[in-house]
């Protein structure tokens, strides 16, 4: 059985709401299969607290559901109830919450409400329920009640959409991510497959999404060639993967897919500039702006980056979530050989391209190490560091003819860290800082700061010019 990972923050928060001395009203949000409800019944069940657990099916009536939401209600409160409810006493599900209000005037009820946004395709007036029975509810601390949905942008439609009832109702709220770097590499240890290539592929394929990982180990003999294992479960007749991210899509975006599909797509083949995206999907370049700010800061999907100290203007689009990446780069434009069912045709392609994009992965494997080592470390004798960022990110240039991959900077102290990241070692030589040297000084930024120089490689090398060499292996075996 896959165990519970990770969540050590999560679960203080949950347990915080409960034990509080208010009626607590909470949210957690995130995008499918990253374990909104492992992690509300895991930390329920681990602290032994009762609960109720509503699931809001998307292919129920209204009835069929206020059946199942009263069974669970008799099942579970069958000692505090004066009678069993029966179904007909309800018309709407909101009198459902309201009865479970009323009876936490004498006992401590915990409410879990999963996929709380079908709701809104079901009777939006129901949110308008659940604002009116909570307002009226009697104030006793009873009440601990959390609502789960993994339509994000609904979610924060819901409760953020100042136009809908639920607006300043919550209490508290959690946006679930995935899994860190470091929780990625104890589930691999566990397994006895940490090494730096299962990490990078890991975290390319799976990136970290809980569901995606849990599949993938409980299914899989862990002994094998993690390579074609995890192309065996993702490219496979019976594989869910193949159908995934279309399913997630057209779940978030309705009407718009088409559009953000072209547009991430482009992102994916290495269009990253406004007007080549633009260019590429045939959408203008005035109303690809607006796509291009809701895939950011709405569906969290795409990261806008600004060249650090750059003075020309330009962002650069990447997309934020390997798996998604992964999609559209192997899958997505080879949709002929899914039909076809030539899976192994498939597997032997991605097997060929995987390591001539390695390298993008590796460079946010860094930033992540680099952030980890200087949010634990600080500038302490562990720390590989010279000094404590507050700042990291990459530069190019208008031509894109000089790019350093990664810059640090601490503006307080006025120093800075530039990082030449190389996933194949024997490309790393007596030359490399050099070149790098002379790259900083070619594009003429943070000339009054203290600069510094590094190596980031996959595995262990040491450069005598460089003030710093990080490695994935050195990083792993510190683990």
């Amino acid at each position: 059985m896959f165990k519970f990972y990770d969540r050590v923050d999560e679960q203080q928060y949950i347990m915080k709401k409960i034990n509080s001395s208010s009626d607590e009203f909470v949210y957690i949000s995130g995008r499918r299969r990253i374990g909104k409800t492992s992690l509300i019944i895991e930390t329920l069940k681990k602290n032994a607290i009762p609960f109720l657990y509503f699931f809001s099916s998307w292919d129920l009536t209204e009835k069929q559901l206020i059946a199942l939401f009263v069974e669970e209600i008799n099942t579970k409160l069958n000692d505090i109830l004066p009678f069993l409810l029966s179904v007909e006493q309800f018309s709407h599900i909101g009198q459902v919450f309201d009865v479970v209000l009323k009876l936490a005037k004498q006992h401590r009820i915990v409410m879990v409400w999963d996929e709380f946004q079908n709701f809104w395709h079901l009777d939006r007036s129901i949110y308008s329920d659940f604002q009116k029975y909570w307002d009226l509810r009697e104030k006793t601390w009873n009440v601990k009640t959390f609502f789960l949905g993994s339509h994000y942008t609904l979610m924060k439609e819901i409760f953020l959409n100042r136009n809908n009832p639920l607006f300043g109702r919550a209490t508290g709220n959690i946006h679930l991510h995935r899994f860190s770097l470091d929780t990625q590499m104890d589930i691999l240890k566990d397994y006895h497959l940490l090494s730096a290539h299962n990490v990078l592929l890991m975290y390319w394929t799976l990136f970290g999404i809980p569901k995606y990982i849990e599949l993938f180990f409980s299914d899989n003999d862990p002994k094998q060639v993690l390579d074609s294992s995890l192309l065996d479960m993702i490219i496979s007749a019976d594989s869910f993967f193949l159908s995934e991210i279309s399913t997630l899509f057209a779940f978030e975006f309705g009407g718009s897919y088409t559009k953000y599909t072209a547009i991430l797509w482009a992102i994916a083949s290495g269009k990253t500039k406004r007007n080549e995206i633009a260019m590429s999907t045939g959408i203008s370049y005035d109303v690809l702006w607006q796509y291009l700010q809701k895939l950011d800061k709405y569906y969290n999907i795409i990261d806008t980056h600004t060249s650090i100290m750059a003075k020309q203007k330009g962002n650069i689009y990447y997309i934020n979530d390997c798996f998604i990446l992964f999609y559209f780069r192997f899958i997505y434009k080879n949709q002929s050989l899914v039909q076809l069912q030539k899976y192994g045709t498939l597997k032997e392609k991605i097997t060929l391209w995987l390591s001539t994009y390695l390298w993008w992965v590796f460079e946010m494997v860094v930033k992540e190490m680099l952030v980890c080592i200087n949010n634990t470390y600080g500038i302490s004798k562990d720390s590989v560091l010279p000094f404590e960022f507050h700042t990291i990110g990459r530069y190019w240039d208008r031509n894109g003819e000089n790019e350093i991959d990664i810059i640090c900077v601490n503006n307080e102290e006025q120093k800075v860290l530039f990082v030449e990241c190389k996933t194949n070692s024997n490309r790393i030589d007596g030359n490399t800082i050099p070149k790098l040297k002379q790259k900083v000084k070619d594009t003429g930024i943070f000339k009054n700061y203290q600069q510094y120089y590094g190596i980031a490689s996959v595995d262990n090398v040491s450069i005598q010019d460089a003030d710093i060499c990080v490695s994935l292996e050195e990083y792993i075996a510190k683990r």
